[in-house]
Order: structure tokens, then C-alpha cells, then sequence
């Protein structure tokens, strides 16, 4: 039997648990609790593991199952010997997917990035036992330029999880699209808005059904708890409203925390007091139309190389390249 190397693990911090909680208490004083901060220390680890485990919320557990099945014909449209460039990659479990079907094409390179540095651990030791270089990231999505050549190229770059809708879609992907060489290739996967007028009803009631389990309003709330927010003092709100986008009128999560009876948050710098009825601005997750990711990665020169769906179409494994346009 073939012995299997250990993985060669390396850590590197391009923001540490000091700036991550400035920053962070500087956008409470402003009633802002952006979403990359939910994932933050052992206990957002946490909770978010406890949220993609759950029944209630099964986004992650669709979005995995069809990026299982799509993962071998993945691994053949990418270049023999491509690294794996992971941003956002979480626990580490569809890199790992991804990481077996791209071995036998000579895969031997993984770079993990997360803000959240307990989920970069868990990223790198759920692939110890392969043969692969492994090297952790500490950093924001948008640090993608700090840490890009860490793979070198060709590369596989992947925002796995609907982490692609959990931006400004232009922003995204005109960072994406000067990361990108002629060699490289993205992949994401997305939940989906159903284009049918009954689909869209009965998806709607689903969305609102998950979106407001206990598991999720527990990961959402978190921050605010681990720095002495009683829980029973705060109410998490979620509307879908419908939002403008460069590729048409698509569905946006609002996402909101609003305090019950006054409190006090722990944060650095000082204490914030907190007033009944004051709400915390939350981050967003835009719902597209298939039909409009095509759009939005056409508008920044990427061409679609493959699509995996599941039979309900309100998931999607897509996989991308720049058609040859060199990196700026």
C-alpha cells in the first residue's frame, strides 16, 4: 500500500484576532455586524458548524451533495498539476472533494483562506492525510491580492458555500477577474431563485423557513452574545426584497438584529450602550436567476465551462475562466 504523505501545513495571518476585533468594534458603535464576522473565534466556528449540520437549514447540504457529484467532471476541465486556491473555504470538506478528484491530474498545491482562523485550522487538518502542500490564510475575501500567488498558477479557485452571493456581484468578480490568468479557473456553486411564479412561492417559503431557524439566528447573533448581549434581549429579523442588480431585479436577504431593552456590549475601546429599538445592520445574500449569474460573469469577461445543477434548479456548481485574458 502506497504510503501517504503527511501534508506540509503552513499559517499565515494577513489580519490578526487584535484587528479583527477593532474592526469589529468599531462597526457595532455604528450598529453594523457585517457578515465575515460571524465566523470569528471558536465560538462562530461553532456555530456555523452547528448551522451547516442542521436539518433546518439545508442550503449547505444541497450545495455539497451536488458539488459531490460534480467534482470528477470538475477535476477534468482544469489543467493537469492546477493548485487549489480556497477563499471562504470554511471547514475544509468540498476542498477536500475537490482535493481527491484532482490528484490523479497532479494536484499537489491547496492554499486555504478564512477569516475565521479556527476554521482555517479545521480546513487544513480535514486534508492532513493527503499527499498536498497545505498552506492557511487568515484574511477578508478582498485581501485576495495579499494572498494570491500563494498558489501560483494554474489554479483552481474556488467560493464554495453561495460565498458568491454574499457580495456586491461587481465588486466579487472584478476581483476574481484580475486574480485570474489565462490557465485559471473559478468555481462557486449558488443557491437560485426558480424563474416560475409557484416555484418561486413555495421556494420563498422554504428560504424564510431556514434563514429563521434557531440554528441560524444563533450564528447570526453570536458576536453580540460573545461580547454580553443577552440573546432575550434581541430579536433577528430576515425579509427577501427584491433588488437591482447589473444583470436585472433579483431577491436580496435584509438581514437585521433588533434590541429588545437596553443593554451593553464588551468591546474595545470601551463599552457600547445599547437602546431599545436600535437595530444592528446585518449583511446580505443575493438569490439569482441562473440565467443572471451568466450575465454577471459575462460582464466581467469570464465564459461559463461548465454547469452542474440539481434536478430542483435551485442549485448550482458553476466553473469559469477568463477565456485566455491575462491577469492586471
Amino acid at each position: 500500500m502506497r504510503e501517504i504523505a503527511r501534508a506540509c501545513a503552513r499559517l499565515r495571518r494577513l489580519v490578526d484576532a487584535a484587528e479583527l476585533d477593532r474592526r469589529l468594534g468599531e462597526r457595532l458603535r455604528r450598529r453594523r455586524l457585517p457578515d465575515a464576522f460571524l465566523y470569528v473565534g471558536e465560538d462562530g466556528a461553532g456555530n456555523w458548524l452547528a448551522l451547516d449540520a442542521s436539518r433546518e437549514f439545508d442550503v449547505a447540504s444541497r450545495l455539497t451533495e451536488l458539488l459531490r457529484r460534480a467534482a470528477g467532471d470538475v477535476a477534468g476541465r482544469v489543467p493537469a498539476g492546477a493548485a487549489l486556491l480556497a477563499i471562504g473555504a470554511g471547514d475544509g470538506a468540498k476542498e477536500r472533494l475537490l482535493l481527491e478528484a484532482l490528484a490523479p491530474r497532479g494536484t499537489r498545491r491547496y492554499v486555504t483562506a478564512d477569516v475565521s482562523e479556527p476554521m482555517v485550522a479545521r480546513a487544513l487538518d480535514a486534508v492532513a492525510d493527503l499527499d498536498v502542500e497545505a498552506t492557511g490564510v487568515v484574511a477578508f475575501c478582498e485581501d485576495l491580492p495579499g494572498f494570491r500567488d500563494e498558489a501560483g498558477s494554474p489554479a483552481l479557485m474556488c467560493l464554495l458555500g453561495n460565498n458568491v452571493c454574499n457580495y456586491e456581484p461587481d465588486a466579487l468578480l472584478g476581483l476574481l477577474g484580475r486574480a485570474c490568468g489565462p490557465e485559471d479557473a473559478v468555481l462557486f456553486d449558488c443557491h437560485l431563485l426558480p424563474a416560475d411564479g409557484a416555484a418561486r412561492r413555495r421556494w420563498r417559503e422554504h428560504v424564510e423557513q431556514a434563514y429563521r431557524s434557531p440554528a441560524n439566528v444563533r450564528f447570526n447573533l453570536g458576536p453580540l452574545v460573545r461580547r454580553g448581549l443577552d440573546p432575550d434581549r434581541a430579536e433577528f429579523r430576515l425579509d427577501l426584497v427584491r433588488a437591482q442588480t447589473p444583470a436585472g431585479p433579483a431577491v436580496r436577504t435584509r438581514k437585521e438584529i433588533r434590541i429588545l431593552d437596553d443593554a451593553s456590549l464588551d468591546v474595545p475601546g470601551g463599552p457600547v450602550a445599547l437602546r431599545a429599538g436600535e437595530t444592528f445592520e446585518m449583511g446580505f445574500t443575493y438569490k439569482y436567476e441562473l440565467g443572471q449569474v451568466r450575465r454577471l460573469l459575462a460582464r466581467h469577461g469570464f465564459e461559463v465551462r461548465a454547469e452542474h445543477a440539481d434536478p430542483s434548479g435551485e442549485y448550482v456548481v458553476v466553473l469559469a475562466g477568463t477565456g485566455g485574458r491575462q491577469r492586471s
